[in-house]
């Protein structure tokens, strides 16, 4: 997907549909991130691969960085990134078909047969919630700032040419790209597959030089992450999350007596423990074997264990524990933000998706997910 990206921006077509998507919205820093969070709710049901959604819209946001003037840093960049993030890489969790996590979760709860309509029932006031709120957040940013106003470079920001060979051949490899990405399970077609072949096609074609092959790659961002995902392997071949399940159990089943205690207490427990486990499936593992047999007793269904689970172990909050936040920074070349210059929003978050759970607990009564 890191070579994906580096193919698409380079060929210039990233630039022509940007100017013809974002022309639908007003031409200041509120359109593009209104843009960016429409855009990935549409993508975040239909793309499997979490990474290829929150790596296309990554380049969108890194060229509009780059027509715009928008300083690393600056809260422009800092709105575009976190509008990228949460759109591309966290909204998708709350759909079956959203990413590989939620779909573990089904398989996890193979007997309940959730489906797209009865996982989403479930999740729906998350996702409309935490996405009305931080939109609100990120426009607050600018609010009484005169100058949020985009500063125009000398590049021209409207492409009217034809377009070139190079930017038909990414459109079409993009096309189909996307096409199997999002029906890929129907004909058992592996997203990362899809990923490879373009990512070949682009090299057989020449559209991707070598030279860009090994340049544009974030290669030393790629064995960062594919060793977190490793140690989490290790975490569950050597049985210490059960190990560790089995300690705690004794000590925290009471809280699960009150569902408005024991969603805090998780919340808290899942943050503590992604500081140290940063496999959010490994973290998941943990806390369905430390609650799930204490919860069904007082009538907590295991999803509510595994979807908290999930959208709190989507939190930043150290600069290492979220493999999420590692592929947005090599998506986008590290160009737009530091780690210091987002770590507060996930503060925000955790607090904003406890209070959101706290005013679903009706909605799952209502769904039989708490009896």
């Amino acid at each position: 997907m890191f070579g994906f990206s580096a193919r698409v921006i380079n060929s210039g077509l990233l630039n022509r549909l940007t100017n013809k998507l974002f022309s639908i919205f007003p031409d200041t820093i509120v359109g593009q991130v209104t843009a960016i969070f429409i855009s990935g709710l549409i993508l975040s049901p239909l793309i499997p691969c979490v990474t290829a959604k929150m790596t296309l819209l990554a380049s969108f946001a890194v060229v509009i960085a780059q027509q715009h003037g928008y300083a690393k840093s600056s809260k422009a960049a800092v709105a575009l990134y976190i509008a990228m993030y949460l759109s591309g890489y966290v909204f998708g969790i709350a759909f079956s078909t959203g990413g590989t996590s939620a779909a573990i979760i089904v398989g996890m709860l193979e007997k309940q047969k959730l489906n797209f309509g009865s996982y989403l029932a479930n999740s729906f006031v998350w996702l409309l919630l935490i996405a009305l709120v931080f939109y609100l957040i990120l426009l607050q940013m600018f609010k009484g700032d005169k100058n949020h106003q985009p500063q125009k470079t000398t590049a021209t920001t409207t492409k009217t040419e034809p377009m070139s060979k190079n930017e038909k051949f990414t459109m079409w490899v993009l096309i189909i790209a996307l096409f199997f990405w999002i029906f890929g399970p129907i004909f058992n077609v592996p997203s990362y597959l899809v990923g490879v072949v373009a990512l070949c096609a682009f090299l057989t074609q020449g559209t991707l030089s070598t030279k860009e092959f090994k340049s544009k790659i974030s290669w030393d961002m790629i064995i960062l992450i594919t060793g977190f995902m490793e140690t989490a392997q290790l975490l569950t071949d050597l049985h210490i999350d059960t190990w560790l399940a089995n300690k705690m159990a004794p000590i925290l089943g009471p809280v699960v007596n009150n569902i408005y205690i024991f969603i805090p207490v998780l919340c808290l427990l899942v943050v503590l423990v992604r500081t140290f486990v940063v496999y959010e499936v490994a973290c998941m593992s943990i806390f369905y074997a430390l609650f799930a047999e204490s919860c069904a007793e007082v009538g907590i269904n295991a999803f509510i264990i595994l979807f908290i689970t999930l959208v709190i172990s989507q939190t930043w909050h150290t600069s290492y524990n979220q493999m999420g936040f590692d592929a947005a920074q090599a998506a986008t070349d590290r160009s737009l933000v530091e780690y210091q210059d987002i770590q507060k929003f996930s503060w925000m978050y955790i607090v904003v998706c406890v209070v959101i759970f706290e005013l679903s607990v009706p909605l799952w009564h209502l769904t039989g997910m708490i009896k």
